[in-house]
């Protein structure tokens, strides 16, 4: 059993097309500011057209029955739909995942839709006190609305949430038992597909001293220290104290590149 899909867009109107094989039954599912607004059981292809433009994430799920066990696979995108035709430069929040991790998005849709409300909604107040006029409520879970500097933390939070709820399978702990979680199908890291020989490597790689979690914890300390957000797993000291703006000046800027900080100063200008 294979799921795959292509697809095809045009303005705000999407067409997706089910490549998928050996299966009995599917399901396509959109999902916009955290509210499912649409299903299809209709195999063959998905038309959606979109009302207002923004972040929609597309789903679709197979299924089928071996001897009495239902066995299930999923797909999605998330896709910024403009009124308008060619693309956008924004990355969604789960494309940015995506770019962290190469992989981690493939099999975690629904894990990582559930940590993005969870931190839209943390987050939601800090990001009001930033803004004049403040966004209302309604836009809690729009991300298109958010700054992106705000929604690539978001992407770092996420990431981090998966690999704590990794943590806990390779430890024994019963998937989904982190606050918000739910079961990891998969985990890719790094620029290539790495093929995991046993629990233990995996554990190294993520968890050592050093490692890939210490490395996003560096990251969202860094971030969260910019807009003054602390989270309570960073040192008492931000990491990168000093608030940068369009007219930070050079000798600054500089500074904060040799630690390290050139992701986050991409990332922020862009």
């Amino acid at each position: 059993m294979l799921v795959d899909f292509s697809y095809e867009v045009s303005g705000l109107d999407i067409t997706l097309y089910n490549l998928s094989t050996d299966y009995t039954d599917c399901e396509w599912k959109v999902i916009h500011e955290g509210q499912e607004i649409d299903v299809s059981t209709d195999c063959e292809k998905f038309d959606f057209a979109a009302t207002a433009p923004g972040f929609y994430t597309i789903t679709l799920k197979i299924s089928e029955d071996v001897d009495g066990v239902i066995e299930e696979s999923i797909k999605g995108i998330e896709i910024y739909l403009v009124d308008a035709e060619g693309p956008t430069l924004m990355y969604s929040i789960i494309k940015q995942v995506e770019l962290i991790y190469p992989g981690m998005a493939e099999d975690n849709w629904e894990a990582i839709e559930r940590y993005k409300i969870k931190w839209q909604t943390i987050l939601f107040p800090a990001l009001n006190e930033t803004l004049d006029p403040d966004l209302g409520d309604e836009f809690m879970h729009d991300e298109s609305k958010w700054p992106y500097f705000w929604n690539t933390l978001i992407a770092q939070l996420i990431a981090r949430d998966i690999f704590l709820d990794i943590q806990g399978q390779l430890s024994g702990v019963q998937p989904g038992t982190q606050k918000g979680g739910g079961p990891i199908k998969k985990i890719t890291t790094g620029p290539v597909d790495t093929e995991w020989h046993s629990h233990a490597n995996m554990m190294d790689a993520i968890f050592k001293p050093d490692g890939l979690l210490d490395e996003l914890d560096k990251r969202i300390c860094a971030m969260g220290a910019i807009i003054d957000i602390s989270f309570s797993w960073c040192k008492a000291k931000p990491f990168f104290p000093i608030k940068i703006t369009p007219d930070t000046d050079v000798k600054t800027v500089n500074k904060l590149l040799k630690y390290g900080a050139s992701y986050i100063l991409t990332t922020f200008y862009n």
